[in-house]
């Protein structure tokens, strides 16, 4: 089992949209949280992606059996790891750069 599993950090807070950015841009604030809500599900897809391919690139060496090796299987949760660990610390960073943003002045 990953260890990501059981020790998990704790999850950064999700921003939440811009309440100007329906009025900025002429949406309603029904189709700002639909647009919010796709752009997190798309951005979620290409980070699982990147992962993925990553990940099997460097870990998967060769094809001899339906399942991974320990070598394999080790590495690949330790890439999963390190993947997870670095996007929670590179959310945190971007939450208190869109915070100290959004102080007033």
């Amino acid at each position: 089992m990953s260890s990501w599993l059981s020790s998990k950090p704790a999850e950064p807070k999700t921003p939440k949209p811009d309440p100007n950015f329906n009025k900025d841009m002429g949406f309603t604030e029904e189709e700002a949280i639909s647009l919010y809500i796709k752009s997190e599900i798309n951005g979620n897809a290409k980070f699982f992606s990147s992962m993925t391919d990553r990940c099997f690139t460097d870990c998967i060496l060769a094809f001899q059996s339906d399942q991974l090796s320990s070598l394999e299987e080790l590495c690949v949760n330790r890439c999963v790891d390190k993947y997870l660990l670095t996007q929670a610390k590179i959310s945190l960073v971007f939450q208190d750069q869109q915070n100290k943003i959004n102080q007033p002045l």
